[in-house]
Parts: structure tokens; sequence; C-alpha cells
């Protein structure tokens, strides 16, 4: 009996895991590594270059080789023409981001910071292609996806300001992931994590005769928020919500839609998803990352500290002998080491580098 398998068969023959990865131990772990990383490598090279030359050698050294390019050509073949055939929607919708950004390459991917998170998704694309499912697991706990299939996002220490369809202005901070649903009734933000700051526009695009009358909405895990003409910043911190207005007003309801209220131009709110919380102050030194600072007036350090952290990678912690000491001052975030050392300079602290990804920061008196 012949073991090959044409059209329609072959396709009601596929399953999630067979179309998401190749057979148990189809090829050795050191190929699928291999072809991984000559798909990175050869994401911007042009095709007389060295590394094209070196590929090839790589290429038509085995036939594994060759076998499992060809595999994760046919899989980024699927991808482009629509066909997940069973995968899960948001796998699939990973996948296809990452040949978006692959392909695109449009200017805001052209930073230092865009670059970088193009390629980690293209190393976690064809780490996903050999592994399968496992794989897809450990990057739904992580949350890093979302950075990757959202409409729109920022690396760690990126800050990035879109343009919306209807005119409105909206600065992504750090590590942030925004996908935008406008429709006929409606103009929705979903904030998946990070701070967005959004300037409302008064018409949907130059030229129009009449406001845009659709009401817009900002959706988090803990609520929605309705722009009534504003200014305003949303962050999606672990299990909260931070709402703050900066001119006109805006009103939040909280997950259950029973609890709701207006806040004015100079007040911040804390949701849950239960519950809105008093409103408190809040002013444009609240808002100063989007000119790439942190404002601090009598900050306690492990709070400042905290804040800088959201702008680097890795871990960055204040130790407790150092928790009694306070900040001052506008502190711009750009350069967080070069940060870090003025503070030093200027406090009895001690910075302690592990390495570059971990960083405690101690009271100079108990510094080793």
């Amino acid at each position: 009996m012949s073991g090959v398998v044409h059209g329609g068969a072959m396709a009601a023959a596929n399953t999630t895991e067979s179309l998401f990865a190749p057979p148990a131990g189809a090829f050795a772990r050191e190929v699928s590594q291999q072809a991984t990383h000559w798909m990175v490598v050869l994401d911007d090279e042009p095709p007389a270059s060295a590394a094209w030359h070196d590929f090839r050698q790589w290429h038509d050294a085995h036939p594994e080789h060759a076998a499992a390019w060809a595999h994760l050509q046919r899989f980024q073949a699927r991808l482009r023409s629509g066909d997940s055939r069973g995968m899960a929607s948001a796998q699939a919708a990973l996948l296809c981001q990452a040949l978006k950004a692959q392909a695109h390459k449009d200017g805001a991917l052209q930073s230092e910071a865009g670059v970088r998170q193009r390629r980690q998704a293209l190393k976690l694309f064809g780490a996903l292609v050999f592994t399968g499912t496992a794989s897809w697991q450990v990057l739904q706990r992580s949350g890093q996806w979302q950075l990757w299939v959202a409409d729109y996002s920022t690396a760690t220490g990126e800050q990035r300001h879109i343009e919306l369809a209807d005119g409105s202005v909206v600065v992504l901070n750090t590590a942030t992931a925004l996908n935008v649903r406008f429709s006929a009734t409606q103009r929705l933000l979903v904030l998946e994590q990070g701070e967005i700051h959004i300037t409302t526009a008064h018409e949907r695009q130059a030229g129009w005769a009449k406001p845009d009358e659709r009401p817009l909405w900002v959706q988090t895990q803990q609520g929605r928020m309705q722009a009534l003409g504003t200014r305003f910043t949303v962050r999606q911190d672990d299990g909260h919500t931070h709402l703050g207005v900066l001119s006109g007003a805006v009103q939040a309801l909280d997950r259950t839609g029973i609890n709701t209220q207006i806040v004015q131009a100079g007040y911040q709110l804390r949701l849950t998803e239960t519950a809105l919380e008093a409103l408190t102050p809040y002013s444009e030194s609240d808002a100063a990352w989007t000119q790439g600072s942190i404002i601090a007036r009598d900050m306690p350090l492990p709070q400042f500290i905290a804040q800088l952290a959201r702008y680097r990678r890795g871990r960055l912690v204040c130790d407790a002998s150092a928790a009694h000491l306070r900040v001052s001052g506008i502190f711009p975030v750009a350069d967080t080491n070069k940060l870090l050392q003025a503070l030093a300079m200027n406090l009895p602290i001690a910075v302690h580098k592990r390495t570059e990804w971990w960083v405690t920061v101690t009271a100079r008196s108990s510094a080793s």
C-alpha cells in the first residue's frame, strides 16, 4: 500500500500537533537549533552575502539539514497562506506576527529594541515549529507573547508614538502591548500590558466636518474607561489598573460594570475587578514618562527603583538597607546604567551588579 497521501486526504489527516511540529525524533535537536539559527542570521542578509554562502554549505552538508530547513519553509508558507489547519488561533497569530515583523521591517522595527524584538520572535518561531505545544505553554505563562502578537508594542526601555485612524494619538511606554479594535459603533483600545498616554481627537480625520461620535473606550483586565474628550494615562499593573486624567474627564467602570466613577482632570484612580478606590491628585509630573523621565519629589528609594526597573531588562531591586532613603529630581531613563551611577554619586548607596541582568542597590555602609 502506498505511503503517499494526496490533496484533501492529507488535510483531513493532519492534526494540530502534526502541523505544529514534525513527528517525534524527525530531526536531531542540534539540527533543529541550527536551522533556527540560520533563519535568524539570514533575516537581514542579502543573497550574495558571506552568511548565505555559509548557510548553503550547511544546508548541503547533510540531507537532514535540508529537510529541517524545508520544514521551516513549508510552515512559513502555510501561515502566509492563512492555512492554520486546526492550530489554536493564538498560536497562529503569534507565528504570523513573527513572519509579519520579518517581512515588513517598518520604521519602528528598525530601532535597536525593535530589531532585538523581531529576532526574539523569529527564534521563538523556530522553537515552536520544532518543539510544538510545550514551548507554546511556556510562552503563554511568561506573557511575552502579548508583546509579539499585539497590534502595537514596545520592548523593555522603548517608547513609541502612534496616530490612530480617528486622529487620536497614543504614546506607548516601556514593555507595552496594545490592540486596537475600531468598528462602526465604537473605538476600543485593549491594553494587554504596560502603560499608554492618550490624547483624543476632536475629529476622526483632518477635513471631517464633525467630531467622531463613536465612544472611545480603553479596556484592561480590571475594567473599562470611556474618554469624555480628554487626555489621560492608563497603566496595567499586577492585579489592578491605574487611571490618571490630565485634561477633560474619563468615566471608569470596574469589571462588574456596577461600580462607576467619573474622574476629572487632576485626579487619578485605581481599579480592581470589583472596586474603584478613592481619588487622589494627579499632575503632569506623574506622566513625565511621556517625556522620557521620572520626576521624583521626596520619593522613597524603593519606589523610585521599582519605577526605574520597568525601563531595563533583568532584575533591579532596592535592598532593605537603603529603604529609608528618599529621592528628588528629574531623571532621564534612556540610560539606566548612567542614572544608577549618578544616584550612587549623590546618595549613600552602592550599586552591585552580579551580572548586567541582576542589579541590587544597597546602603553604602552595608556594601561588601
